[in-house]
């Protein structure tokens, strides 16, 4: 049995970062296989690599929004 492959849109979607991202990766050598009309594919191996250069969180974007929140 194949193993699965993604596109770049599934990809993002389950590593949870940019299209823009994955395409940037990708072109760096960092994960993806390039088919022959351009576009590119993933495997689950280069899942994890998208998912390990996930930012972990902005700490700041959370104490933005407290600011901005009233106290209840």
């Amino acid at each position: 049995m194949t193993p699965p492959l993604y596109t770049t849109r599934e990809a993002a979607r389950l590593a949870g970062i940019s299209r823009a991202r994955v395409n940037e990766l990708a072109r760096q050598g960092r994960c993806g296989q390039q088919l022959e009309g351009g576009g590119w594919v993933f495997s689950d191996a280069d899942l994890a690599v998208l998912r390990q250069v996930r930012p972990p969180g902005n700490p700041n974007l959370a104490e933005d929004r407290k600011r901005r929140w009233p106290a209840v």
